[in-house]
């Protein structure tokens, strides 16, 4: 990743460079665990310069997926790459509907006990 802030003139600088190389494929690069409006505006700010793709990290330490895949689906861009973990690459996989499903049914499971166990409480 480019490790710059959105409007930041060394990002459009690096953008520049890399326009210039046609076998480099842009990758937008989010942390699934951000609020919807953060995932929205970065897709929205990246998205005209022509994405391949989106890699999801911090998969490890999302509460639930939803408004990460919404934001995806709402802009129609394809998950190439998801993370969990901080040893990449080993914590590094393509992405993969059916892990995806997986992991937002065990993270409802979790919300779930824990909302039993407060309402017990």
């Amino acid at each position: 990743t480019a490790g710059f802030r959105q409007g930041d003139p060394k990002l459009q600088q690096q953008e520049d460079i890399l326009g210039n190389c046609p076998q480099v494929q842009r990758m937008l690069v989010l942390a699934a665990n951000s609020q919807a409006q953060v995932l929205k505006a970065s897709l929205h700010a990246y998205q005209r310069d022509g994405l391949a793709g989106c890699v999801f990290t911090k998969l490890d330490e999302c509460a639930s997926l939803g408004e990460a895949v919404g934001a995806l689906c709402a802009a129609d861009t394809p998950l190439v790459y998801c993370a969990a973990g901080q040893e990449i690459p080993d914590d590094i996989a393509p992405a993969s509907a059916s892990d995806l499903v997986a992991q937002a049914v065990k993270l409802a499971r979790q919300n779930e006990m824990l909302g039993a166990a407060q309402a017990s409480a």
